[in-house]
């Protein structure tokens, strides 16, 4: 049998401890591939992101995430919580977190929308090729509005235009404009460790 950790990507906040709806689609959707790999849900791995809280003390998206598969029947010794807190960190930090605790893993599933991917992708490919990961996506679609949309496609420009001038500037020059452009990111992302209350279904 394959061994397949599925990677469920959180997005906001509905109010305080409540997930939004395109959360709920995620899981629901993590939670539907894993029953049609593994008759029993409890033998199946997952991770989930989202390890901020919406305000000082309060619970993360992540570990409602974690409640919610948990109450749905996953094992809750195979559900764990991902460090990070951007695409950058987390698909860096998740992948060889995986690779450390599960080390039979083969196979990495990540759950999230259409526009996630156009960012990310290209990381998680990257960082779980690092890792000897096969990644595989399952998309969520029709979740996000106008403004998300239009966010995440300016930042999947600025995350393939840094990974092609990598092509010309590492080799040459031993500089990684794609390494630059994520430290970046995760330091204007730190904030979300005290309170996160972006809408992402806007």
């Amino acid at each position: 049998m394959k061994q397949i950790v599925y990677v469920v990507i959180a997005c906001h906040f509905a109010q305080k401890d409540k997930l939004c709806a395109t959360t709920i689609r995620r899981l629901n959707m993590a939670l539907w591939e894993a029953r049609q790999e593994d008759t029993y849900l409890e033998r199946v791995k997952f991770v989930v992101t989202g390890d901020v809280p919406y305000e000082r003390g309060s619970k993360t998206l992540a570990w409602l995430m974690r409640e919610y598969l948990i109450e749905a029947g996953a094992d809750s010794q195979r559900v764990i919580i991902g460090s990070g807190g951007g695409i950058f960190s987390e698909s860096r930090n998740i992948t060889s977190g995986i690779k450390r605790r599960w080390p039979d893993t083969e196979i990495i599933e990540v759950v999230s929308s259409d526009w996630y991917f156009l960012p990310a992708w290209l990381l998680w490919k990257k960082f779980g090729g690092e890792q000897g990961l096969k990644v595989k996506v399952i998309i969520v679609e029709n979740t996000g509005g106008p403004r998300t949309r239009i966010m995440y496609a300016l930042y999947g420009a600025l995350v393939w235009l840094a990974a092609l001038i990598d092509k010309v500037l590492c080799p040459i020059f031993r500089l990684s404009a794609l390494r630059f452009l994520g430290e970046c990111i995760t330091k204007m992302q730190s904030g979300r460790k005290d309170g996160f209350k972006i809408n992402n279904c806007r």
